[in-house]
């Protein structure tokens, strides 16, 4: 079965706590979480990895001097290849602290096991990078990546309003939405921000809808609407 793996990495969130195999329930990752991602009975791990700290301007080596400060890292899938652990690079951000983890079903297709990834930093999660992906079989046992979607700071998800400056990351749910297509498209909720608006409050809420096409081999837009923010119901 395909699977989809929702890692938010935001800046300040509460989640529920529930098993590893458990459908619909974010799990954090303060620690290495264990998946089964692939076919094989092994679980495969989930892990954020500190690779640098921030203090004061200057950078050091981990671990960091204060835990919920800057840093970069990176966030791996850990599998068994050639009887030896990998580390495949899923994401690589500068961030505060990281939140959670979540595991989904798509579709009966066993080809391919998807994954999203979501990450923001501060207030607004003005820094944040959405990456859609693919954890493909070599043939060997060994997983291969494969980017499908990617979206960040200086790409965003829906469309601008106009009057608005900049955007923050929103949220990613997977949801069947029309029957010709196959599988689940992805819908991004997408706030966007006009120079007087707070990080708590904007103007702007954008819609998104993504499709998986299998002639590029990616997910792409297929419609996007934006409301102001008082009229969100």
């Amino acid at each position: 079965m395909r699977r989809l793996l929702v890692l938010p990495v935001l800046a300040a969130a509460a989640f529920a706590v529930g098993p590893a195999d458990a459908q619909d329930t974010p799990l954090p990752l303060d620690e290495p979480l264990q998946l089964n991602v692939d076919r094989d009975p092994e679980l495969e791990t989930i892990r954020v990895r500190t690779v640098r700290c921030y203090v004061d301007g200057e950078t050091s080596p981990p671990p960091c001097a204060d835990p919920d400060g800057v840093r970069d890292i990176m966030v791996e899938l850990v599998n068994v290849c050639d009887g030896a652990e990998k580390a495949t690079p899923l994401l690589v951000r500068t961030e505060n602290f990281v939140s959670g983890a979540q595991s989904l079903e798509i579709d009966g297709d066993p080809a391919d096991r998807e994954f999203i990834i979501a990450a923001a930093s501060g207030a607004s999660g003005r820094n944040g990078q959405i990456v859609v992906g693919d954890v493909r079989d070599r043939g060997d046992g060994c997983p291969r990546v494969k980017r499908l979607l990617s979206l960040g700071p200086f790409r965003a998800a829906t469309v601008r309003p106009k009057g608005a400056k900049y955007h923050s990351t929103g949220d990613v749910v997977a949801e069947n939405l029309r029957k010709d297509f196959k599988g689940k498209e992805l819908q991004v909720l997408q706030p966007w921000y006009t120079s007087r608006d707070a990080g708590c409050c904007p103007s702007f809420v954008s819609k998104a809808l993504y499709r998986y096409k299998a002639s590029t081999d990616s997910y792409v837009r297929y419609k996007s609407v934006t409301m102001r923010s008082d009229e969100v119901r």
